[in-house]
Parts: structure tokens; sequence; C-alpha cells
């Protein structure tokens, strides 16, 4: 298991393999979560994942809306935005359950990298 951190120190433990998604690496975090790039084991593909520690969102009554973060992933449709494939309950080894929303994998980073470089 990787051993991963929040934004605010909130530490938990990632498996190397998530429903069929292999951990590849870290590639950020926020207060609620990590986001990793996860390759798909039937096809290889590159996907992110957002990994959301299930106690640390309720502890911080934060789970609805977590909920509806997803319901809007999952109706949002433009070529802007990205695409939500999956969203699913896992629970490690340690008994910790997480979220894990997984999305397509844009390898050119996030807006903010991309106006801060570009200046848009």
């Amino acid at each position: 298991m990787i051993l991963a951190k929040t934004k605010d120190d909130f530490c938990f433990n990632i498996p190397y393999l998530l429903n069929g998604y292999k951990f590849i690496r870290i590639i950020g975090s926020g207060i609620t979560s990590v986001v990793c790039i996860v390759e798909e084991e039937n096809t290889g593909q590159f996907f992110s994942a957002k990994i959301i520690p299930k106690s640390h969102v309720q502890s911080k009554n934060l789970l609805n809306q977590i909920n509806n973060e997803i319901s809007i992933m999952e109706e949002a449709n433009h070529p802007n935005i990205v695409k939500f494939r999956e969203s699913f309950e896992y629970t490690n080894d340690s008994k910790e359950k997480f979220i894990v929303v997984i999305m397509e994998y844009c390898e050119n980073g996030n807006l903010y990298n991309l106006i801060t470089k570009y200046g848009f």
C-alpha cells in the first residue's frame, strides 16, 4: 500500500490495485482527497482517480457534498470538462473505506497550471 496525505494532513493507505485499476503515482492532493494516475488493467488506458477517505469526509460533514459532486460529474457532458468514467466505494486491507472517482486523465495538468504557464 502507498501512504497518502491530504492537504490538511489526513494520512491513509492507498492499495496498489483498486477494482481493476493499478496505482501508478500521486499527482495531487486536496483537503479531502488525493488524486492519482491509475492504469486500467484490461485496456492499459490511463485515468485519474480521486481517492476520498470516507471517514475523513464524514468527520467534516462533507459526505453529502461529495455525493452531489459525483452526481454533477455523472451528468456533465462538455468538451471542456473532464470526463467522468465511474465511481465506487472501496475498502482496503486495513478496513479503511474510500470513495473512488475515476475520471479522464489530462496529461497536460490542471487548469490552474495552464493559466499560470500561458497566462490566459
